[in-house]
Parts: structure tokens; sequence; C-alpha cells
């Protein structure tokens, strides 16, 4: 730098970095190397580039720079050259990232450097690796590696005979093929854009392909009839590494967990209302290998309700002029008895016996039905009994359809719906279904009998509002007809 120069290289410094041309003139200016945005961990490094002009050239500067200040400023006299390619020498002391760039001038005193500056990033720190799978000591069915790296750069991983690069820049992943059972180890090898380079420490892992063994265990829940009936699901599970959980499966549902697996004979204890269900157990090892074991059914049944104040007192509540049913002190509800899922789907007669429901009517009964199955029930009241057959007629993988008899009553459900109506009554719902599911063709329904009143105002408010709106569409049409009318006598007039 000139003596007493610190303001004109402020100047040039500052031309440079907005690439504005000095003065128009034909000097054309190249940076040729390094390349634009290079990285280096090698100290000293040589930058060229070159020039040509109509006008002989008299002069050459280099300049490198970083945010503060300039680092590197070289001069050389051209002696009048019409073209020059030109090499500079700089020697790094300090990381960082550093611009750089040359300017000519002619023998008219015309300046001018490369259309934008070039950046070097000179850097001589290792990256740093975080393996982030698999983990020490783990077991694996099947192995995803991954690795994190602090900056950009290009990492390969070693297993064995493998030696394969991972894809990637700052976060690297790679699925690794079939390795054997048993203990392996993995080591990870990162190289940043400069050059440095990094390795990680060994990390030993297991790979177990094998599933678990489990077996269910007697005895077996079995049918029986209670309100809510204490279970025991016994199983046997084993596996050459160890297991990770067990859960008990009932209807193809989570309903309990074991994280706790011992040798031999283990259980889980659940309470169980009524209804139909079919159960199994699910096991996975620590390897993530899973394995579900046989199934089994069984039916719990509510029992029959009674009232056992029948010789004290009359608890029967008076029906209505308008013919509300009386609920007696006599059983009432949908009665009979329910069958497992075995014998619905084997059922050769294509008709299910019924549930009795409770006289609180909070029982809920629960079927799996197959096309022209049925479910046939009764419903009891004081002086009478109805017998009625609901049957499944149709069903897709999207709804069902349902005759409900004695007289034909034709029900379409999607799955989650729900269909209510007064069997028995005018004045009340008595029936409930709900078609729960749709699954490997067959429907799972709620069947249930309620007491819900009927909402006349709604009924009338609708009947209302239809009578309005056929009053409107006959007015209209007469309307019409009047005006058609009289249009045709005047044409005939005239």
């Amino acid at each position: 730098m000139i003596k007493g120069g610190v303001f004109y290289f402020a100047v040039i410094a500052l031309l440079l970095s907005i690439g504005i041309v000095f003065a128009l003139s034909d000097i054309s200016v190249i940076s040729d190397s390094p390349i634009n945005n290079y990285y280096t961990n090698i100290a000293q490094k040589e930058f060229k580039c070159n020039a040509t002009s109509l006008n002989p050239l008299i002069n050459a500067t280099f300049y490198l720079w970083d945010s503060s200040n300039v680092a590197s400023s070289q001069s050389i006299n051209l002696n009048d050259a019409n073209s020059s390619s030109l090499s500079f020498s700089h020697t790094f002391s300090t990381e960082g990232t550093y611009d750089w760039n040359c300017v000519f001038t002619d023998n008219e005193s015309t300046m001018k450097s490369a259309s934008s500056n070039y950046s070097i990033i000179y850097d001589i720190t290792n990256p740093s690796l975080s393996v982030t799978s698999p983990t020490n000591g783990s077991y694996y069915n099947s192995l995803e590696l991954g690795l994190a790296l602090n900056e950009q750069g290009a990492c390969n991983y070693s297993i064995g005979n493998l030696n394969n690069i991972m894809s990637g820049d700052a976060t690297f992943t790679a699925s690794v093929g079939t390795l054997e059972n048993g203990i392996n180890n993995v080591s990870f090898t990162c190289t940043d854009l400069a050059g440095n380079a990094n390795s990680s420490q060994k990390v030993y892992f297991f790979i177990d392909t094998t599933s678990p063994t489990v077996s269910l265990m007697s005895p077996y829940p079995a049918d029986a009839t209670s309100s809510s009936a204490s279970e025991s699901f016994k199983y046997n599970a084993t596996d050459n590494i160890g297991i990770r959980n067990c859960k008990l499966m009932i209807n193809n549902t989570e309903s309990s967990v074991d994280n706790d697996i011992s040798t031999g004979e283990n259980s889980f204890s659940k309470s169980m209302p009524p209804g139909v269900y079919s159960w199994h157990v699910r096991c996975t090892d620590l390897a993530g290998n899973l394995v579900n074991s046989g199934s089994r059914s069984f039916t719990i049944t509510a029992p029959s309700s009674s009232n056992p104040n029948d010789d004290d007192e009359d608890t029967s509540e008076s029906s209505s002029d308008s013919g509300t049913p009386r609920r007696s002190n006599q059983t009432s509800g949908i009665t009979g008895n329910t069958v497992s899922n075995q014998e619905i789907n084997n059922t050769s007669s294509n008709t299910l016996n019924f549930l009795r429901l409770n006289q609180n009517l909070s029982a809920i009964n629960k079927y799996l039905l197959s096309i022209n199955q049925n479910v046939q029930f009764s419903i009891i009241r004081e002086n009478s009994t109805e017998n009625h057959t609901l049957t499944l007629t149709n069903l897709t993988g999207n709804y069902t359809e349902f005759v409900l008899r004695s007289d034909p009553i034709n029900i379409k459900l999607y799955t989650g719906e729900e269909f209510k109506t007064n069997l028995s009554s005018s004045e009340f719902y008595d029936f409930y279904l709900k078609l729960e599911s749709i699954n490997n063709s067959k429907a799972e329904l709620t069947v249930k009998e309620i007491m819900e009143p009927i909402n006349r105002n709604a009924i009338n408010k609708t009947l209302i509002y239809a009578l309005i709106a056929t009053v409107c569409i006959i007015a209209i049409i007469v309307l019409v007809f009047i005006k058609v009318k009289k249009g045709s006598k005047t044409k005939k007039n005239k």
C-alpha cells in the first residue's frame, strides 16, 4: 500500500465491491483461479487473473480483503503490453472468508476490474460428527444409518467389507442391505468442503431377524353370564434376545400392554362387560420383530333382569290415554341368549339368538352378521310380547342394508350411523341400532332397547312445512294455468 493512500484504497475497495468500472474503456478483466466460493485448508494460495486491452496496459494490482480490512495488495508493472496473465501469491494466517479481484490500468489511466469479486474460504478446522443411528449396544432387524455433520461435506460408512457413500450434505442417511445375525459394527468418516476430515469411533450393534414365539395358555376365558366378568388372559412368550413388550388385543384393538415379560407364564387381567370377544396376544422383541398368537373367542351374556319386589308392591307406571307403554315389574326388553363369534360365523340356520336387556335399559348387545343372517328378539310389555327380526340383506365396503320385521322397515346404514324407531309405542322410541364397522364381509352391530320420547313438535312442524310447500306449489300451477288460458283467448280475439 502507498504511504498516505488509505483514502485511495478505501475508494478502490468500495468500487470493487459493487463492480463499478472506473471509466469506459476496452479493457477486459477475468479472474481465472481459484473459482468463486472456493474452500481450502492450504495456507499458501496462488491467485490468477488476466486482461486484454486496445490500449497498452501499464499496471496491474491484486487486492485481497476480508470484512474488516485489506489483507493483501500487490502491484506489477506491465511495460505497455496489450494482454497479460498474472499470478499473485498469498499466505493465510487466519481462518475466514475473503474476497479478491484484480485492477488493470492502461496508458490513458483507465482502470478496470473483473465484473464481480470472487470469494475464498480458508478453513483448517475438522468437522464434527454425531451418529444418530445405530446406538451402541442396540438391537435391529434392519438398519437405517443416520449421521449429522456440523457443516457441509461428504460422508461414508464402513461395516465389515461394506464401504459406501452416504447421501446428504449435512444430515446423512443410508439403508444397509442384509447383515448377518449377531454383533456388527460401523464407523463413519466425513470430509468438509475444505478437505478437513474426521472419523467416528466404532459403534457396535446387534442384528436379529428371528421373531419371538408366543402361545395362549389355558384356562382360557370362557362363555359366562355376568354383568361384569373378571377374566385372566394367559400366555407364554420366548425369544432368543428378549421381549420388549406384549399387548393384549381384544377385537383387534390394543387393550393392555405388558413391558415386563418373564420366562414362562404371563397374563393380563381385565373386567369384561357383556359382549362377544375375540382375543390374541401380540409380542415384539428387542430388535423390533413382531408376532401374533392364535386367537380365541368367548361371550359374556348379561344376566336376566327381574324385580325382587314383585310380591311386595306395584312399581308400574300408569299408561297415558295416548298409548304410552306401561313399565311394569314384569321382565321387559329384548330377550334371549348370545352366541360366540365362531357360532355366529357357522350358524347354519342363519338365525342368531338374542340378549335379555337390563330393567334399566342400559345393556348393549353386539353382533357380527354376514349377509342373510338375522337377530331375533322380543319386546315384552305388561300384557303383550312382540316378536321381531332384524335381517342383514346387503353389505358393501361402505354401507349395509337391513329389513326390520314384523312390519317390514328397510334400513340403510353407513359405518358409524345410527337408527332408532318405535316398535311398540306411539310415544317412545324403543329400538336402537348402530353399524359399528364392516370387516371381512361381516357387519358389527350394536343393538339395544331404549326408552326415548318422540319429539312430536318437530314432527308436526315438518308436516306443517310440507303442507305449506304443497299449497304453494298448487297455487303456482293454478296461476300458470290461468295465465296460459288468458293468453290463448287473447290470440283468438286478435
